[in-house]
Formats: C-alpha cells, structure tokens, sequence
C-alpha cells in the first residue's frame, strides 16, 4: 500500500507540475476497494484426465499397464484427442467427486484525473489483485515466507481528447479498459469471480449523439519484434449503437484479431526447411478471426432484457500445427482450416420497487466450437 500511495503521489505531482503544456485546471483522486467471499460446492477436480472429464477424448490402448487419472478401464489412456485444443477451467464440476473451491478475493484501484482544459484530460490508474492468506508477509512459525507480497500494476493511462473538430468525437489514446455491450465478448473481467480486470493498450474514438454512436479501435495484444518481422497480435473493431428508441439499444459490430505470430512444426535446417518452403508444407497463414454480431438490450417496466447473437469466420490454418504428426498419413498439421461458428447470449431480470431494489435474473449462453478438421488433412 506504501508502494501504491506513493506513486500516485508521484502522478499527481507531475500532473500538477506542467503548466508549460496546458494550464490544470482540476485533479480528482479516486478509488474502490472490492471484496468477494466465493464458495463453489464440488468445483475442482485434480483428475484431469479421468472420463468423468468433459473434454473431448479418445481411447488409446498400448502396454501400459496402469490406469491414467484413475480411469476404470484397465490398460487404456483417455487422452484429448490430438489436434483438439481442451477447454480449461479452474472450476471442473464432476457432481460429488471434486473438492470445494471457496476463497476470498479482493481488489485496491487507486486513480488520479487531471483537467487540463476543458476538453483534454489525462488519467491513471494503478490496480492490485489478491487472494486472502496467497500473500501473508510472514509463516505463523518460522517468520519466513517465500510467497512474495502482491503486485501493483498500471491497469490504465491514457490521454483524452473530447470534441474533436468542433464534432462529439473523443479520442482516447494508451491503456485503457474497453467494454461493449454487456461485456459478453469484450469486457472488463470484472462481474463474476475471479474479477482481475482487464485493460489494453492502444487507441479509442468514439463518435456520439443522442441517437447514435460508433467506437473504432485499435489495441496490441501481443508485441514481438525484434523477434520476427511480422510477429505481432493486433484487435480491432467497429462497435455501433442505435439510442433512437426509449430505453432500448440496438448494437451491430465487427471484432477482428490479427495473429502473426509465426507456427513451424519442425527444425531441419536450411536445407529441410527450403524443400519444406517450396513443398507449401510446415507453413501456416497469419491467423484472422472475425466476429460480427447484433444485439438488443433494454427496460420495460422493471424488467430488464438482451439478446445477442455472433458469428465467428476466418483462417484458421495456423491452428493445424496442433494436428501435426497425429494423422497415419500427416507430418504437418492442416494448413487449410477455417473458423465458422455461431454464438448467443440472452438474458432476462426483474427489479423490484422497493427498499434496497432486489435483482433476479436468468441467462444462458452457446458457444459453439466443432473442431471438424481431418487428422490426415
């Protein structure tokens, strides 16, 4: 806390420090201090690779003689089938045969805004996230503890510009959080458990009226130069939104990620990889993922509602390394795979008019995820 307190000491003095630039005109120092108790019944299972498992599996039968994962059938792994990418999840839910998980959790923001004019502001903001008893400063016996103290991180900082060109344009440039609809696909992190946060670093316009508004982004997710030349991982999008309706908004959007990052299988040397180059094998595309989506949300007489449906498409070909070796014809994994599936989010609440305003909700959500490539292309 001595760490947190003094840095945004720091950050208030240089704001107040640089009247060269532009006069300051008001800084405001803000915070919120979060706590959670979480008790989840039978949700962590350390069998990961028992059939009561929900990924999916294959039988793999050879000479040993044990039972993986506690397995019942004698002589036979269960094992993620190659090339499917499992799904993890700290909470495993396998009925009454896994452990409780309860934890209490807690998160320190601290922020400082500084108005420089009217129209152009900076803001800071510093973040630390824990679990009660994962940090103590001291072992109850011997005094010692290798477990280390949390860590204060820049969770955002970035300038503001607001009316832009005489236009409702704003213009917000360096780490930021950036929440669209309800936060089902790009959101915060920060409405269930677990609630770390999320923020990005890259540049935000939006363009808003009383009828509409549109938010255009640009974030990297991943910077990797020297490295390679084309290493990196950028997200960017278009987020529209209809307000021309009471207590009703409509959103259309466009998300795309842009992954270079580069995938090889083998290392054979100058000579293998040429013929591998020249082959069109052991060379996977740049990954782009797009999703576009619509979304309806709004209140009608104390009832609260949304629906959300999306589409996923794209080159998947750089996910094929994942199959690589696992076919009886394949050394390379597919390089012509593609992304093509539907997604929706619903919800349905009501809140009560009285003392306190009690919330009751229920929602569901689809994902869908068929991973249909051939293991032998």
């Amino acid at each position: 806390m001595r760490k947190t307190v003094l840095i945004l000491i720091i950050a208030v003095t240089v704001a107040m420090s640089v009247p060269a630039f532009a006069e300051l005109q008001n800084v405001l120092v803000g915070g919120e201090l979060r706590i959670r108790g979480n008790w989840w019944t039978s949700g962590f299972s350390p069998d990961s690779l028992t059939a009561r498992n929900p990924l999916m599996q294959w039988p793999w039968t050879d000479s040993f003689k044990g039972v993986a994962g506690g397995n019942p059938l004698r002589g036979v792994r269960w094992l993620p089938q190659p090339g499917r990418l499992a799904v993890t999840s700290p909470i495993g839910f396998n009925g009454d045969n896994g452990h409780d998980w309860n934890f209490v959790e807690q998160r320190t923001k601290l922020n400082v805004r500084a108005d420089f004019t009217e129209k152009v502001s900076a803001f800071i903001e510093l973040d630390a996230y824990n679990i009660w008893g994962g940090s103590f400063r001291s072992n109850y016996l011997t005094g010692v503890d290798s477990r280390g103290v949390s860590d204060v991180d820049l969770y955002q900082a970035y300038i503001e510009a607001n009316e832009l060109g005489g236009v409702p344009l704003r213009l917000r440039v360096g780490r930021q959080e950036m929440k669209f609809g309800s936060g089902w696909l790009v959101g915060t992190n920060d409405a269930g458990s677990v609630f770390r946060g999320l923020s990005f670093d890259g540049i935000r316009a939006t363009y808003a009226t009383d009828q509409f508004s549109v938010d255009a982004f640009w974030a990297k997710l991943v910077e990797r130069s020297p490295i390679e030349g084309d290493p990196d991982v950028d997200f960017a999008g278009i987020y529209a939104s209809y307000l021309g309706i009471e207590n009703v908004t409509l959103d259309a959007y466009w998300f795309w990620v842009r992954d270079a990052i580069s995938r090889t299988d083998t290392n054979l040397g100058w000579l293998g990889e040429w013929v591998e180059d020249v082959l069109g094998v052991d060379d996977y595309d740049v990954t782009n993922l797009h999703t576009v989506g619509l979304r309806g949300a709004g209140t009608y007489a104390g009832f609260n509602f949304e629906a959300e449906v999306a589409y996923q498409f794209g080159n998947a070909s750089a996910a094929g390394r994942t199959t690589a070796g696992a076919g009886l014809q394949s050394l390379y994994g597919d390089d012509d795979a593609e992304f093509g599936e539907f997604g929706a989010n619903v919800m349905l609440g009501y809140t009560f008019d009285i003392e306190c305003s009690p919330h009751v909700f229920v929602g569901g959500a689809y994902l869908g995820g068929e991973d249909n490539r051939d293991l032998n292309f």
